[in-house]
């Protein structure tokens, strides 16, 4: 599995989270991401994020982070679509008011779950905005595209088949 520190709002380590490439069966129940008994949820917080230019883009998941991280974006990893607030504000209250703070949803709108991503990006929005005394925006990747990550592979998929036809 990949493993993935998760850390409160001070950049301290709380948690672990293990990511498996295949769902494995845990207590009767199949699931491919498990925390680490014992750790507690929080950001995913990459070094040097601070000193990337452009917005701070808060994401759900650390993969999101890799992504955005891999393309010199400064990203930070709530632990859920709603959770982390606490954490990020601790963590933004450092962030200067001149720079935009996005909380970047998911497009995963389905009929039985309505569309968490976008309950969660509005949600957190309206807290940071409350507990930051300032404003930050919120908003999805492209429409046909999930996640941060899957934007990332879309583009560099793009990119590789550009290549062919050099």
């Amino acid at each position: 599995c990949w493993t993935f520190p998760e850390s409160d709002g001070g950049g301290k380590v709380i948690g672990l989270m293990r990511r498996f490439p295949e769902p494995v069966t845990i207590h009767g129940e199949m699931k491919n991401k498990l925390s680490v008994k014992d750790g507690h949820r929080g950001l995913t917080i990459p070094d040097g994020w601070r000193e990337r230019s452009g917005p701070v883009l808060l994401v759900e998941g650390a993969s999101d982070v890799l992504a955005l991280a891999m393309c010199g974006v400064a990203g930070i990893g709530r632990p859920s679509n709603t959770g982390g607030i606490e954490q990020l504000a601790g963590l933004l209250r450092e962030v200067p008011a001149d720079r935009d703070v996005v909380v970047l949803g998911e497009n995963d709108a389905s009929p039985e779950k309505g569309w968490p991503g976008r309950v969660g990006a509005v949600s957190t929005v309206q807290q940071l905005d409350d507990l930051l005394g300032r404003r930050l925006r919120w908003g999805f990747p492209p429409e046909g595209v999930k996640d941060c990550r899957d934007w990332v592979l879309e583009i560099a998929a793009g990119w590789a088949l550009s290549l062919i036809h050099i």
